[in-house]
């Protein structure tokens, strides 16, 4: 997605997914945790947080908030008996990048960041 195509529609749901989605489910689930005195948050990055793609550029911010975010919240849960962890996959094959990659905007898009020289 280029940024500059203004597509705040897109903008919101990322947010909304990747940031705003995890903090609602751990307010949830964190006072159950504190109460019990155990219990483990485990964050599912990216790979993406600490090498951004060109066309990602909201995407990777949301991703890279928790790079932030999880080791803030691990000092703030020190002593309680909960853990915090942040894993980053590598590109996995989700419905989500199946359904950008067959937009016919995608190619234009990709060879527009990463031409080819061999054409």
């Amino acid at each position: 997605q280029d940024f500059l195509d203004g597509d705040s529609d897109s903008w919101v749901h990322m947010v909304n997914t990747n940031i705003l989605g995890y903090l609602h489910t751990m307010s949830v689930f964190l006072p159950m945790m504190k109460e019990k005195g155990k219990g483990h948050i485990i964050n599912i990055g990216s790979s993406n947080s600490r090498e951004p793609a060109a066309g990602m550029s909201v995407y990777s911010g949301t991703k890279a908030f928790w790079l932030g975010a999880t080791p803030a919240l691990r000092k703030e849960l020190r002593g309680t008996g909960i853990k915090i962890t942040q894993v980053e996959p590598g590109p996995v094959t989700t419905e989500g990048i199946l359904k950008v990659m067959e937009d016919p905007k995608f190619e234009e898009i990709h060879d527009k960041f990463y031409p080819r020289n061999n054409r």
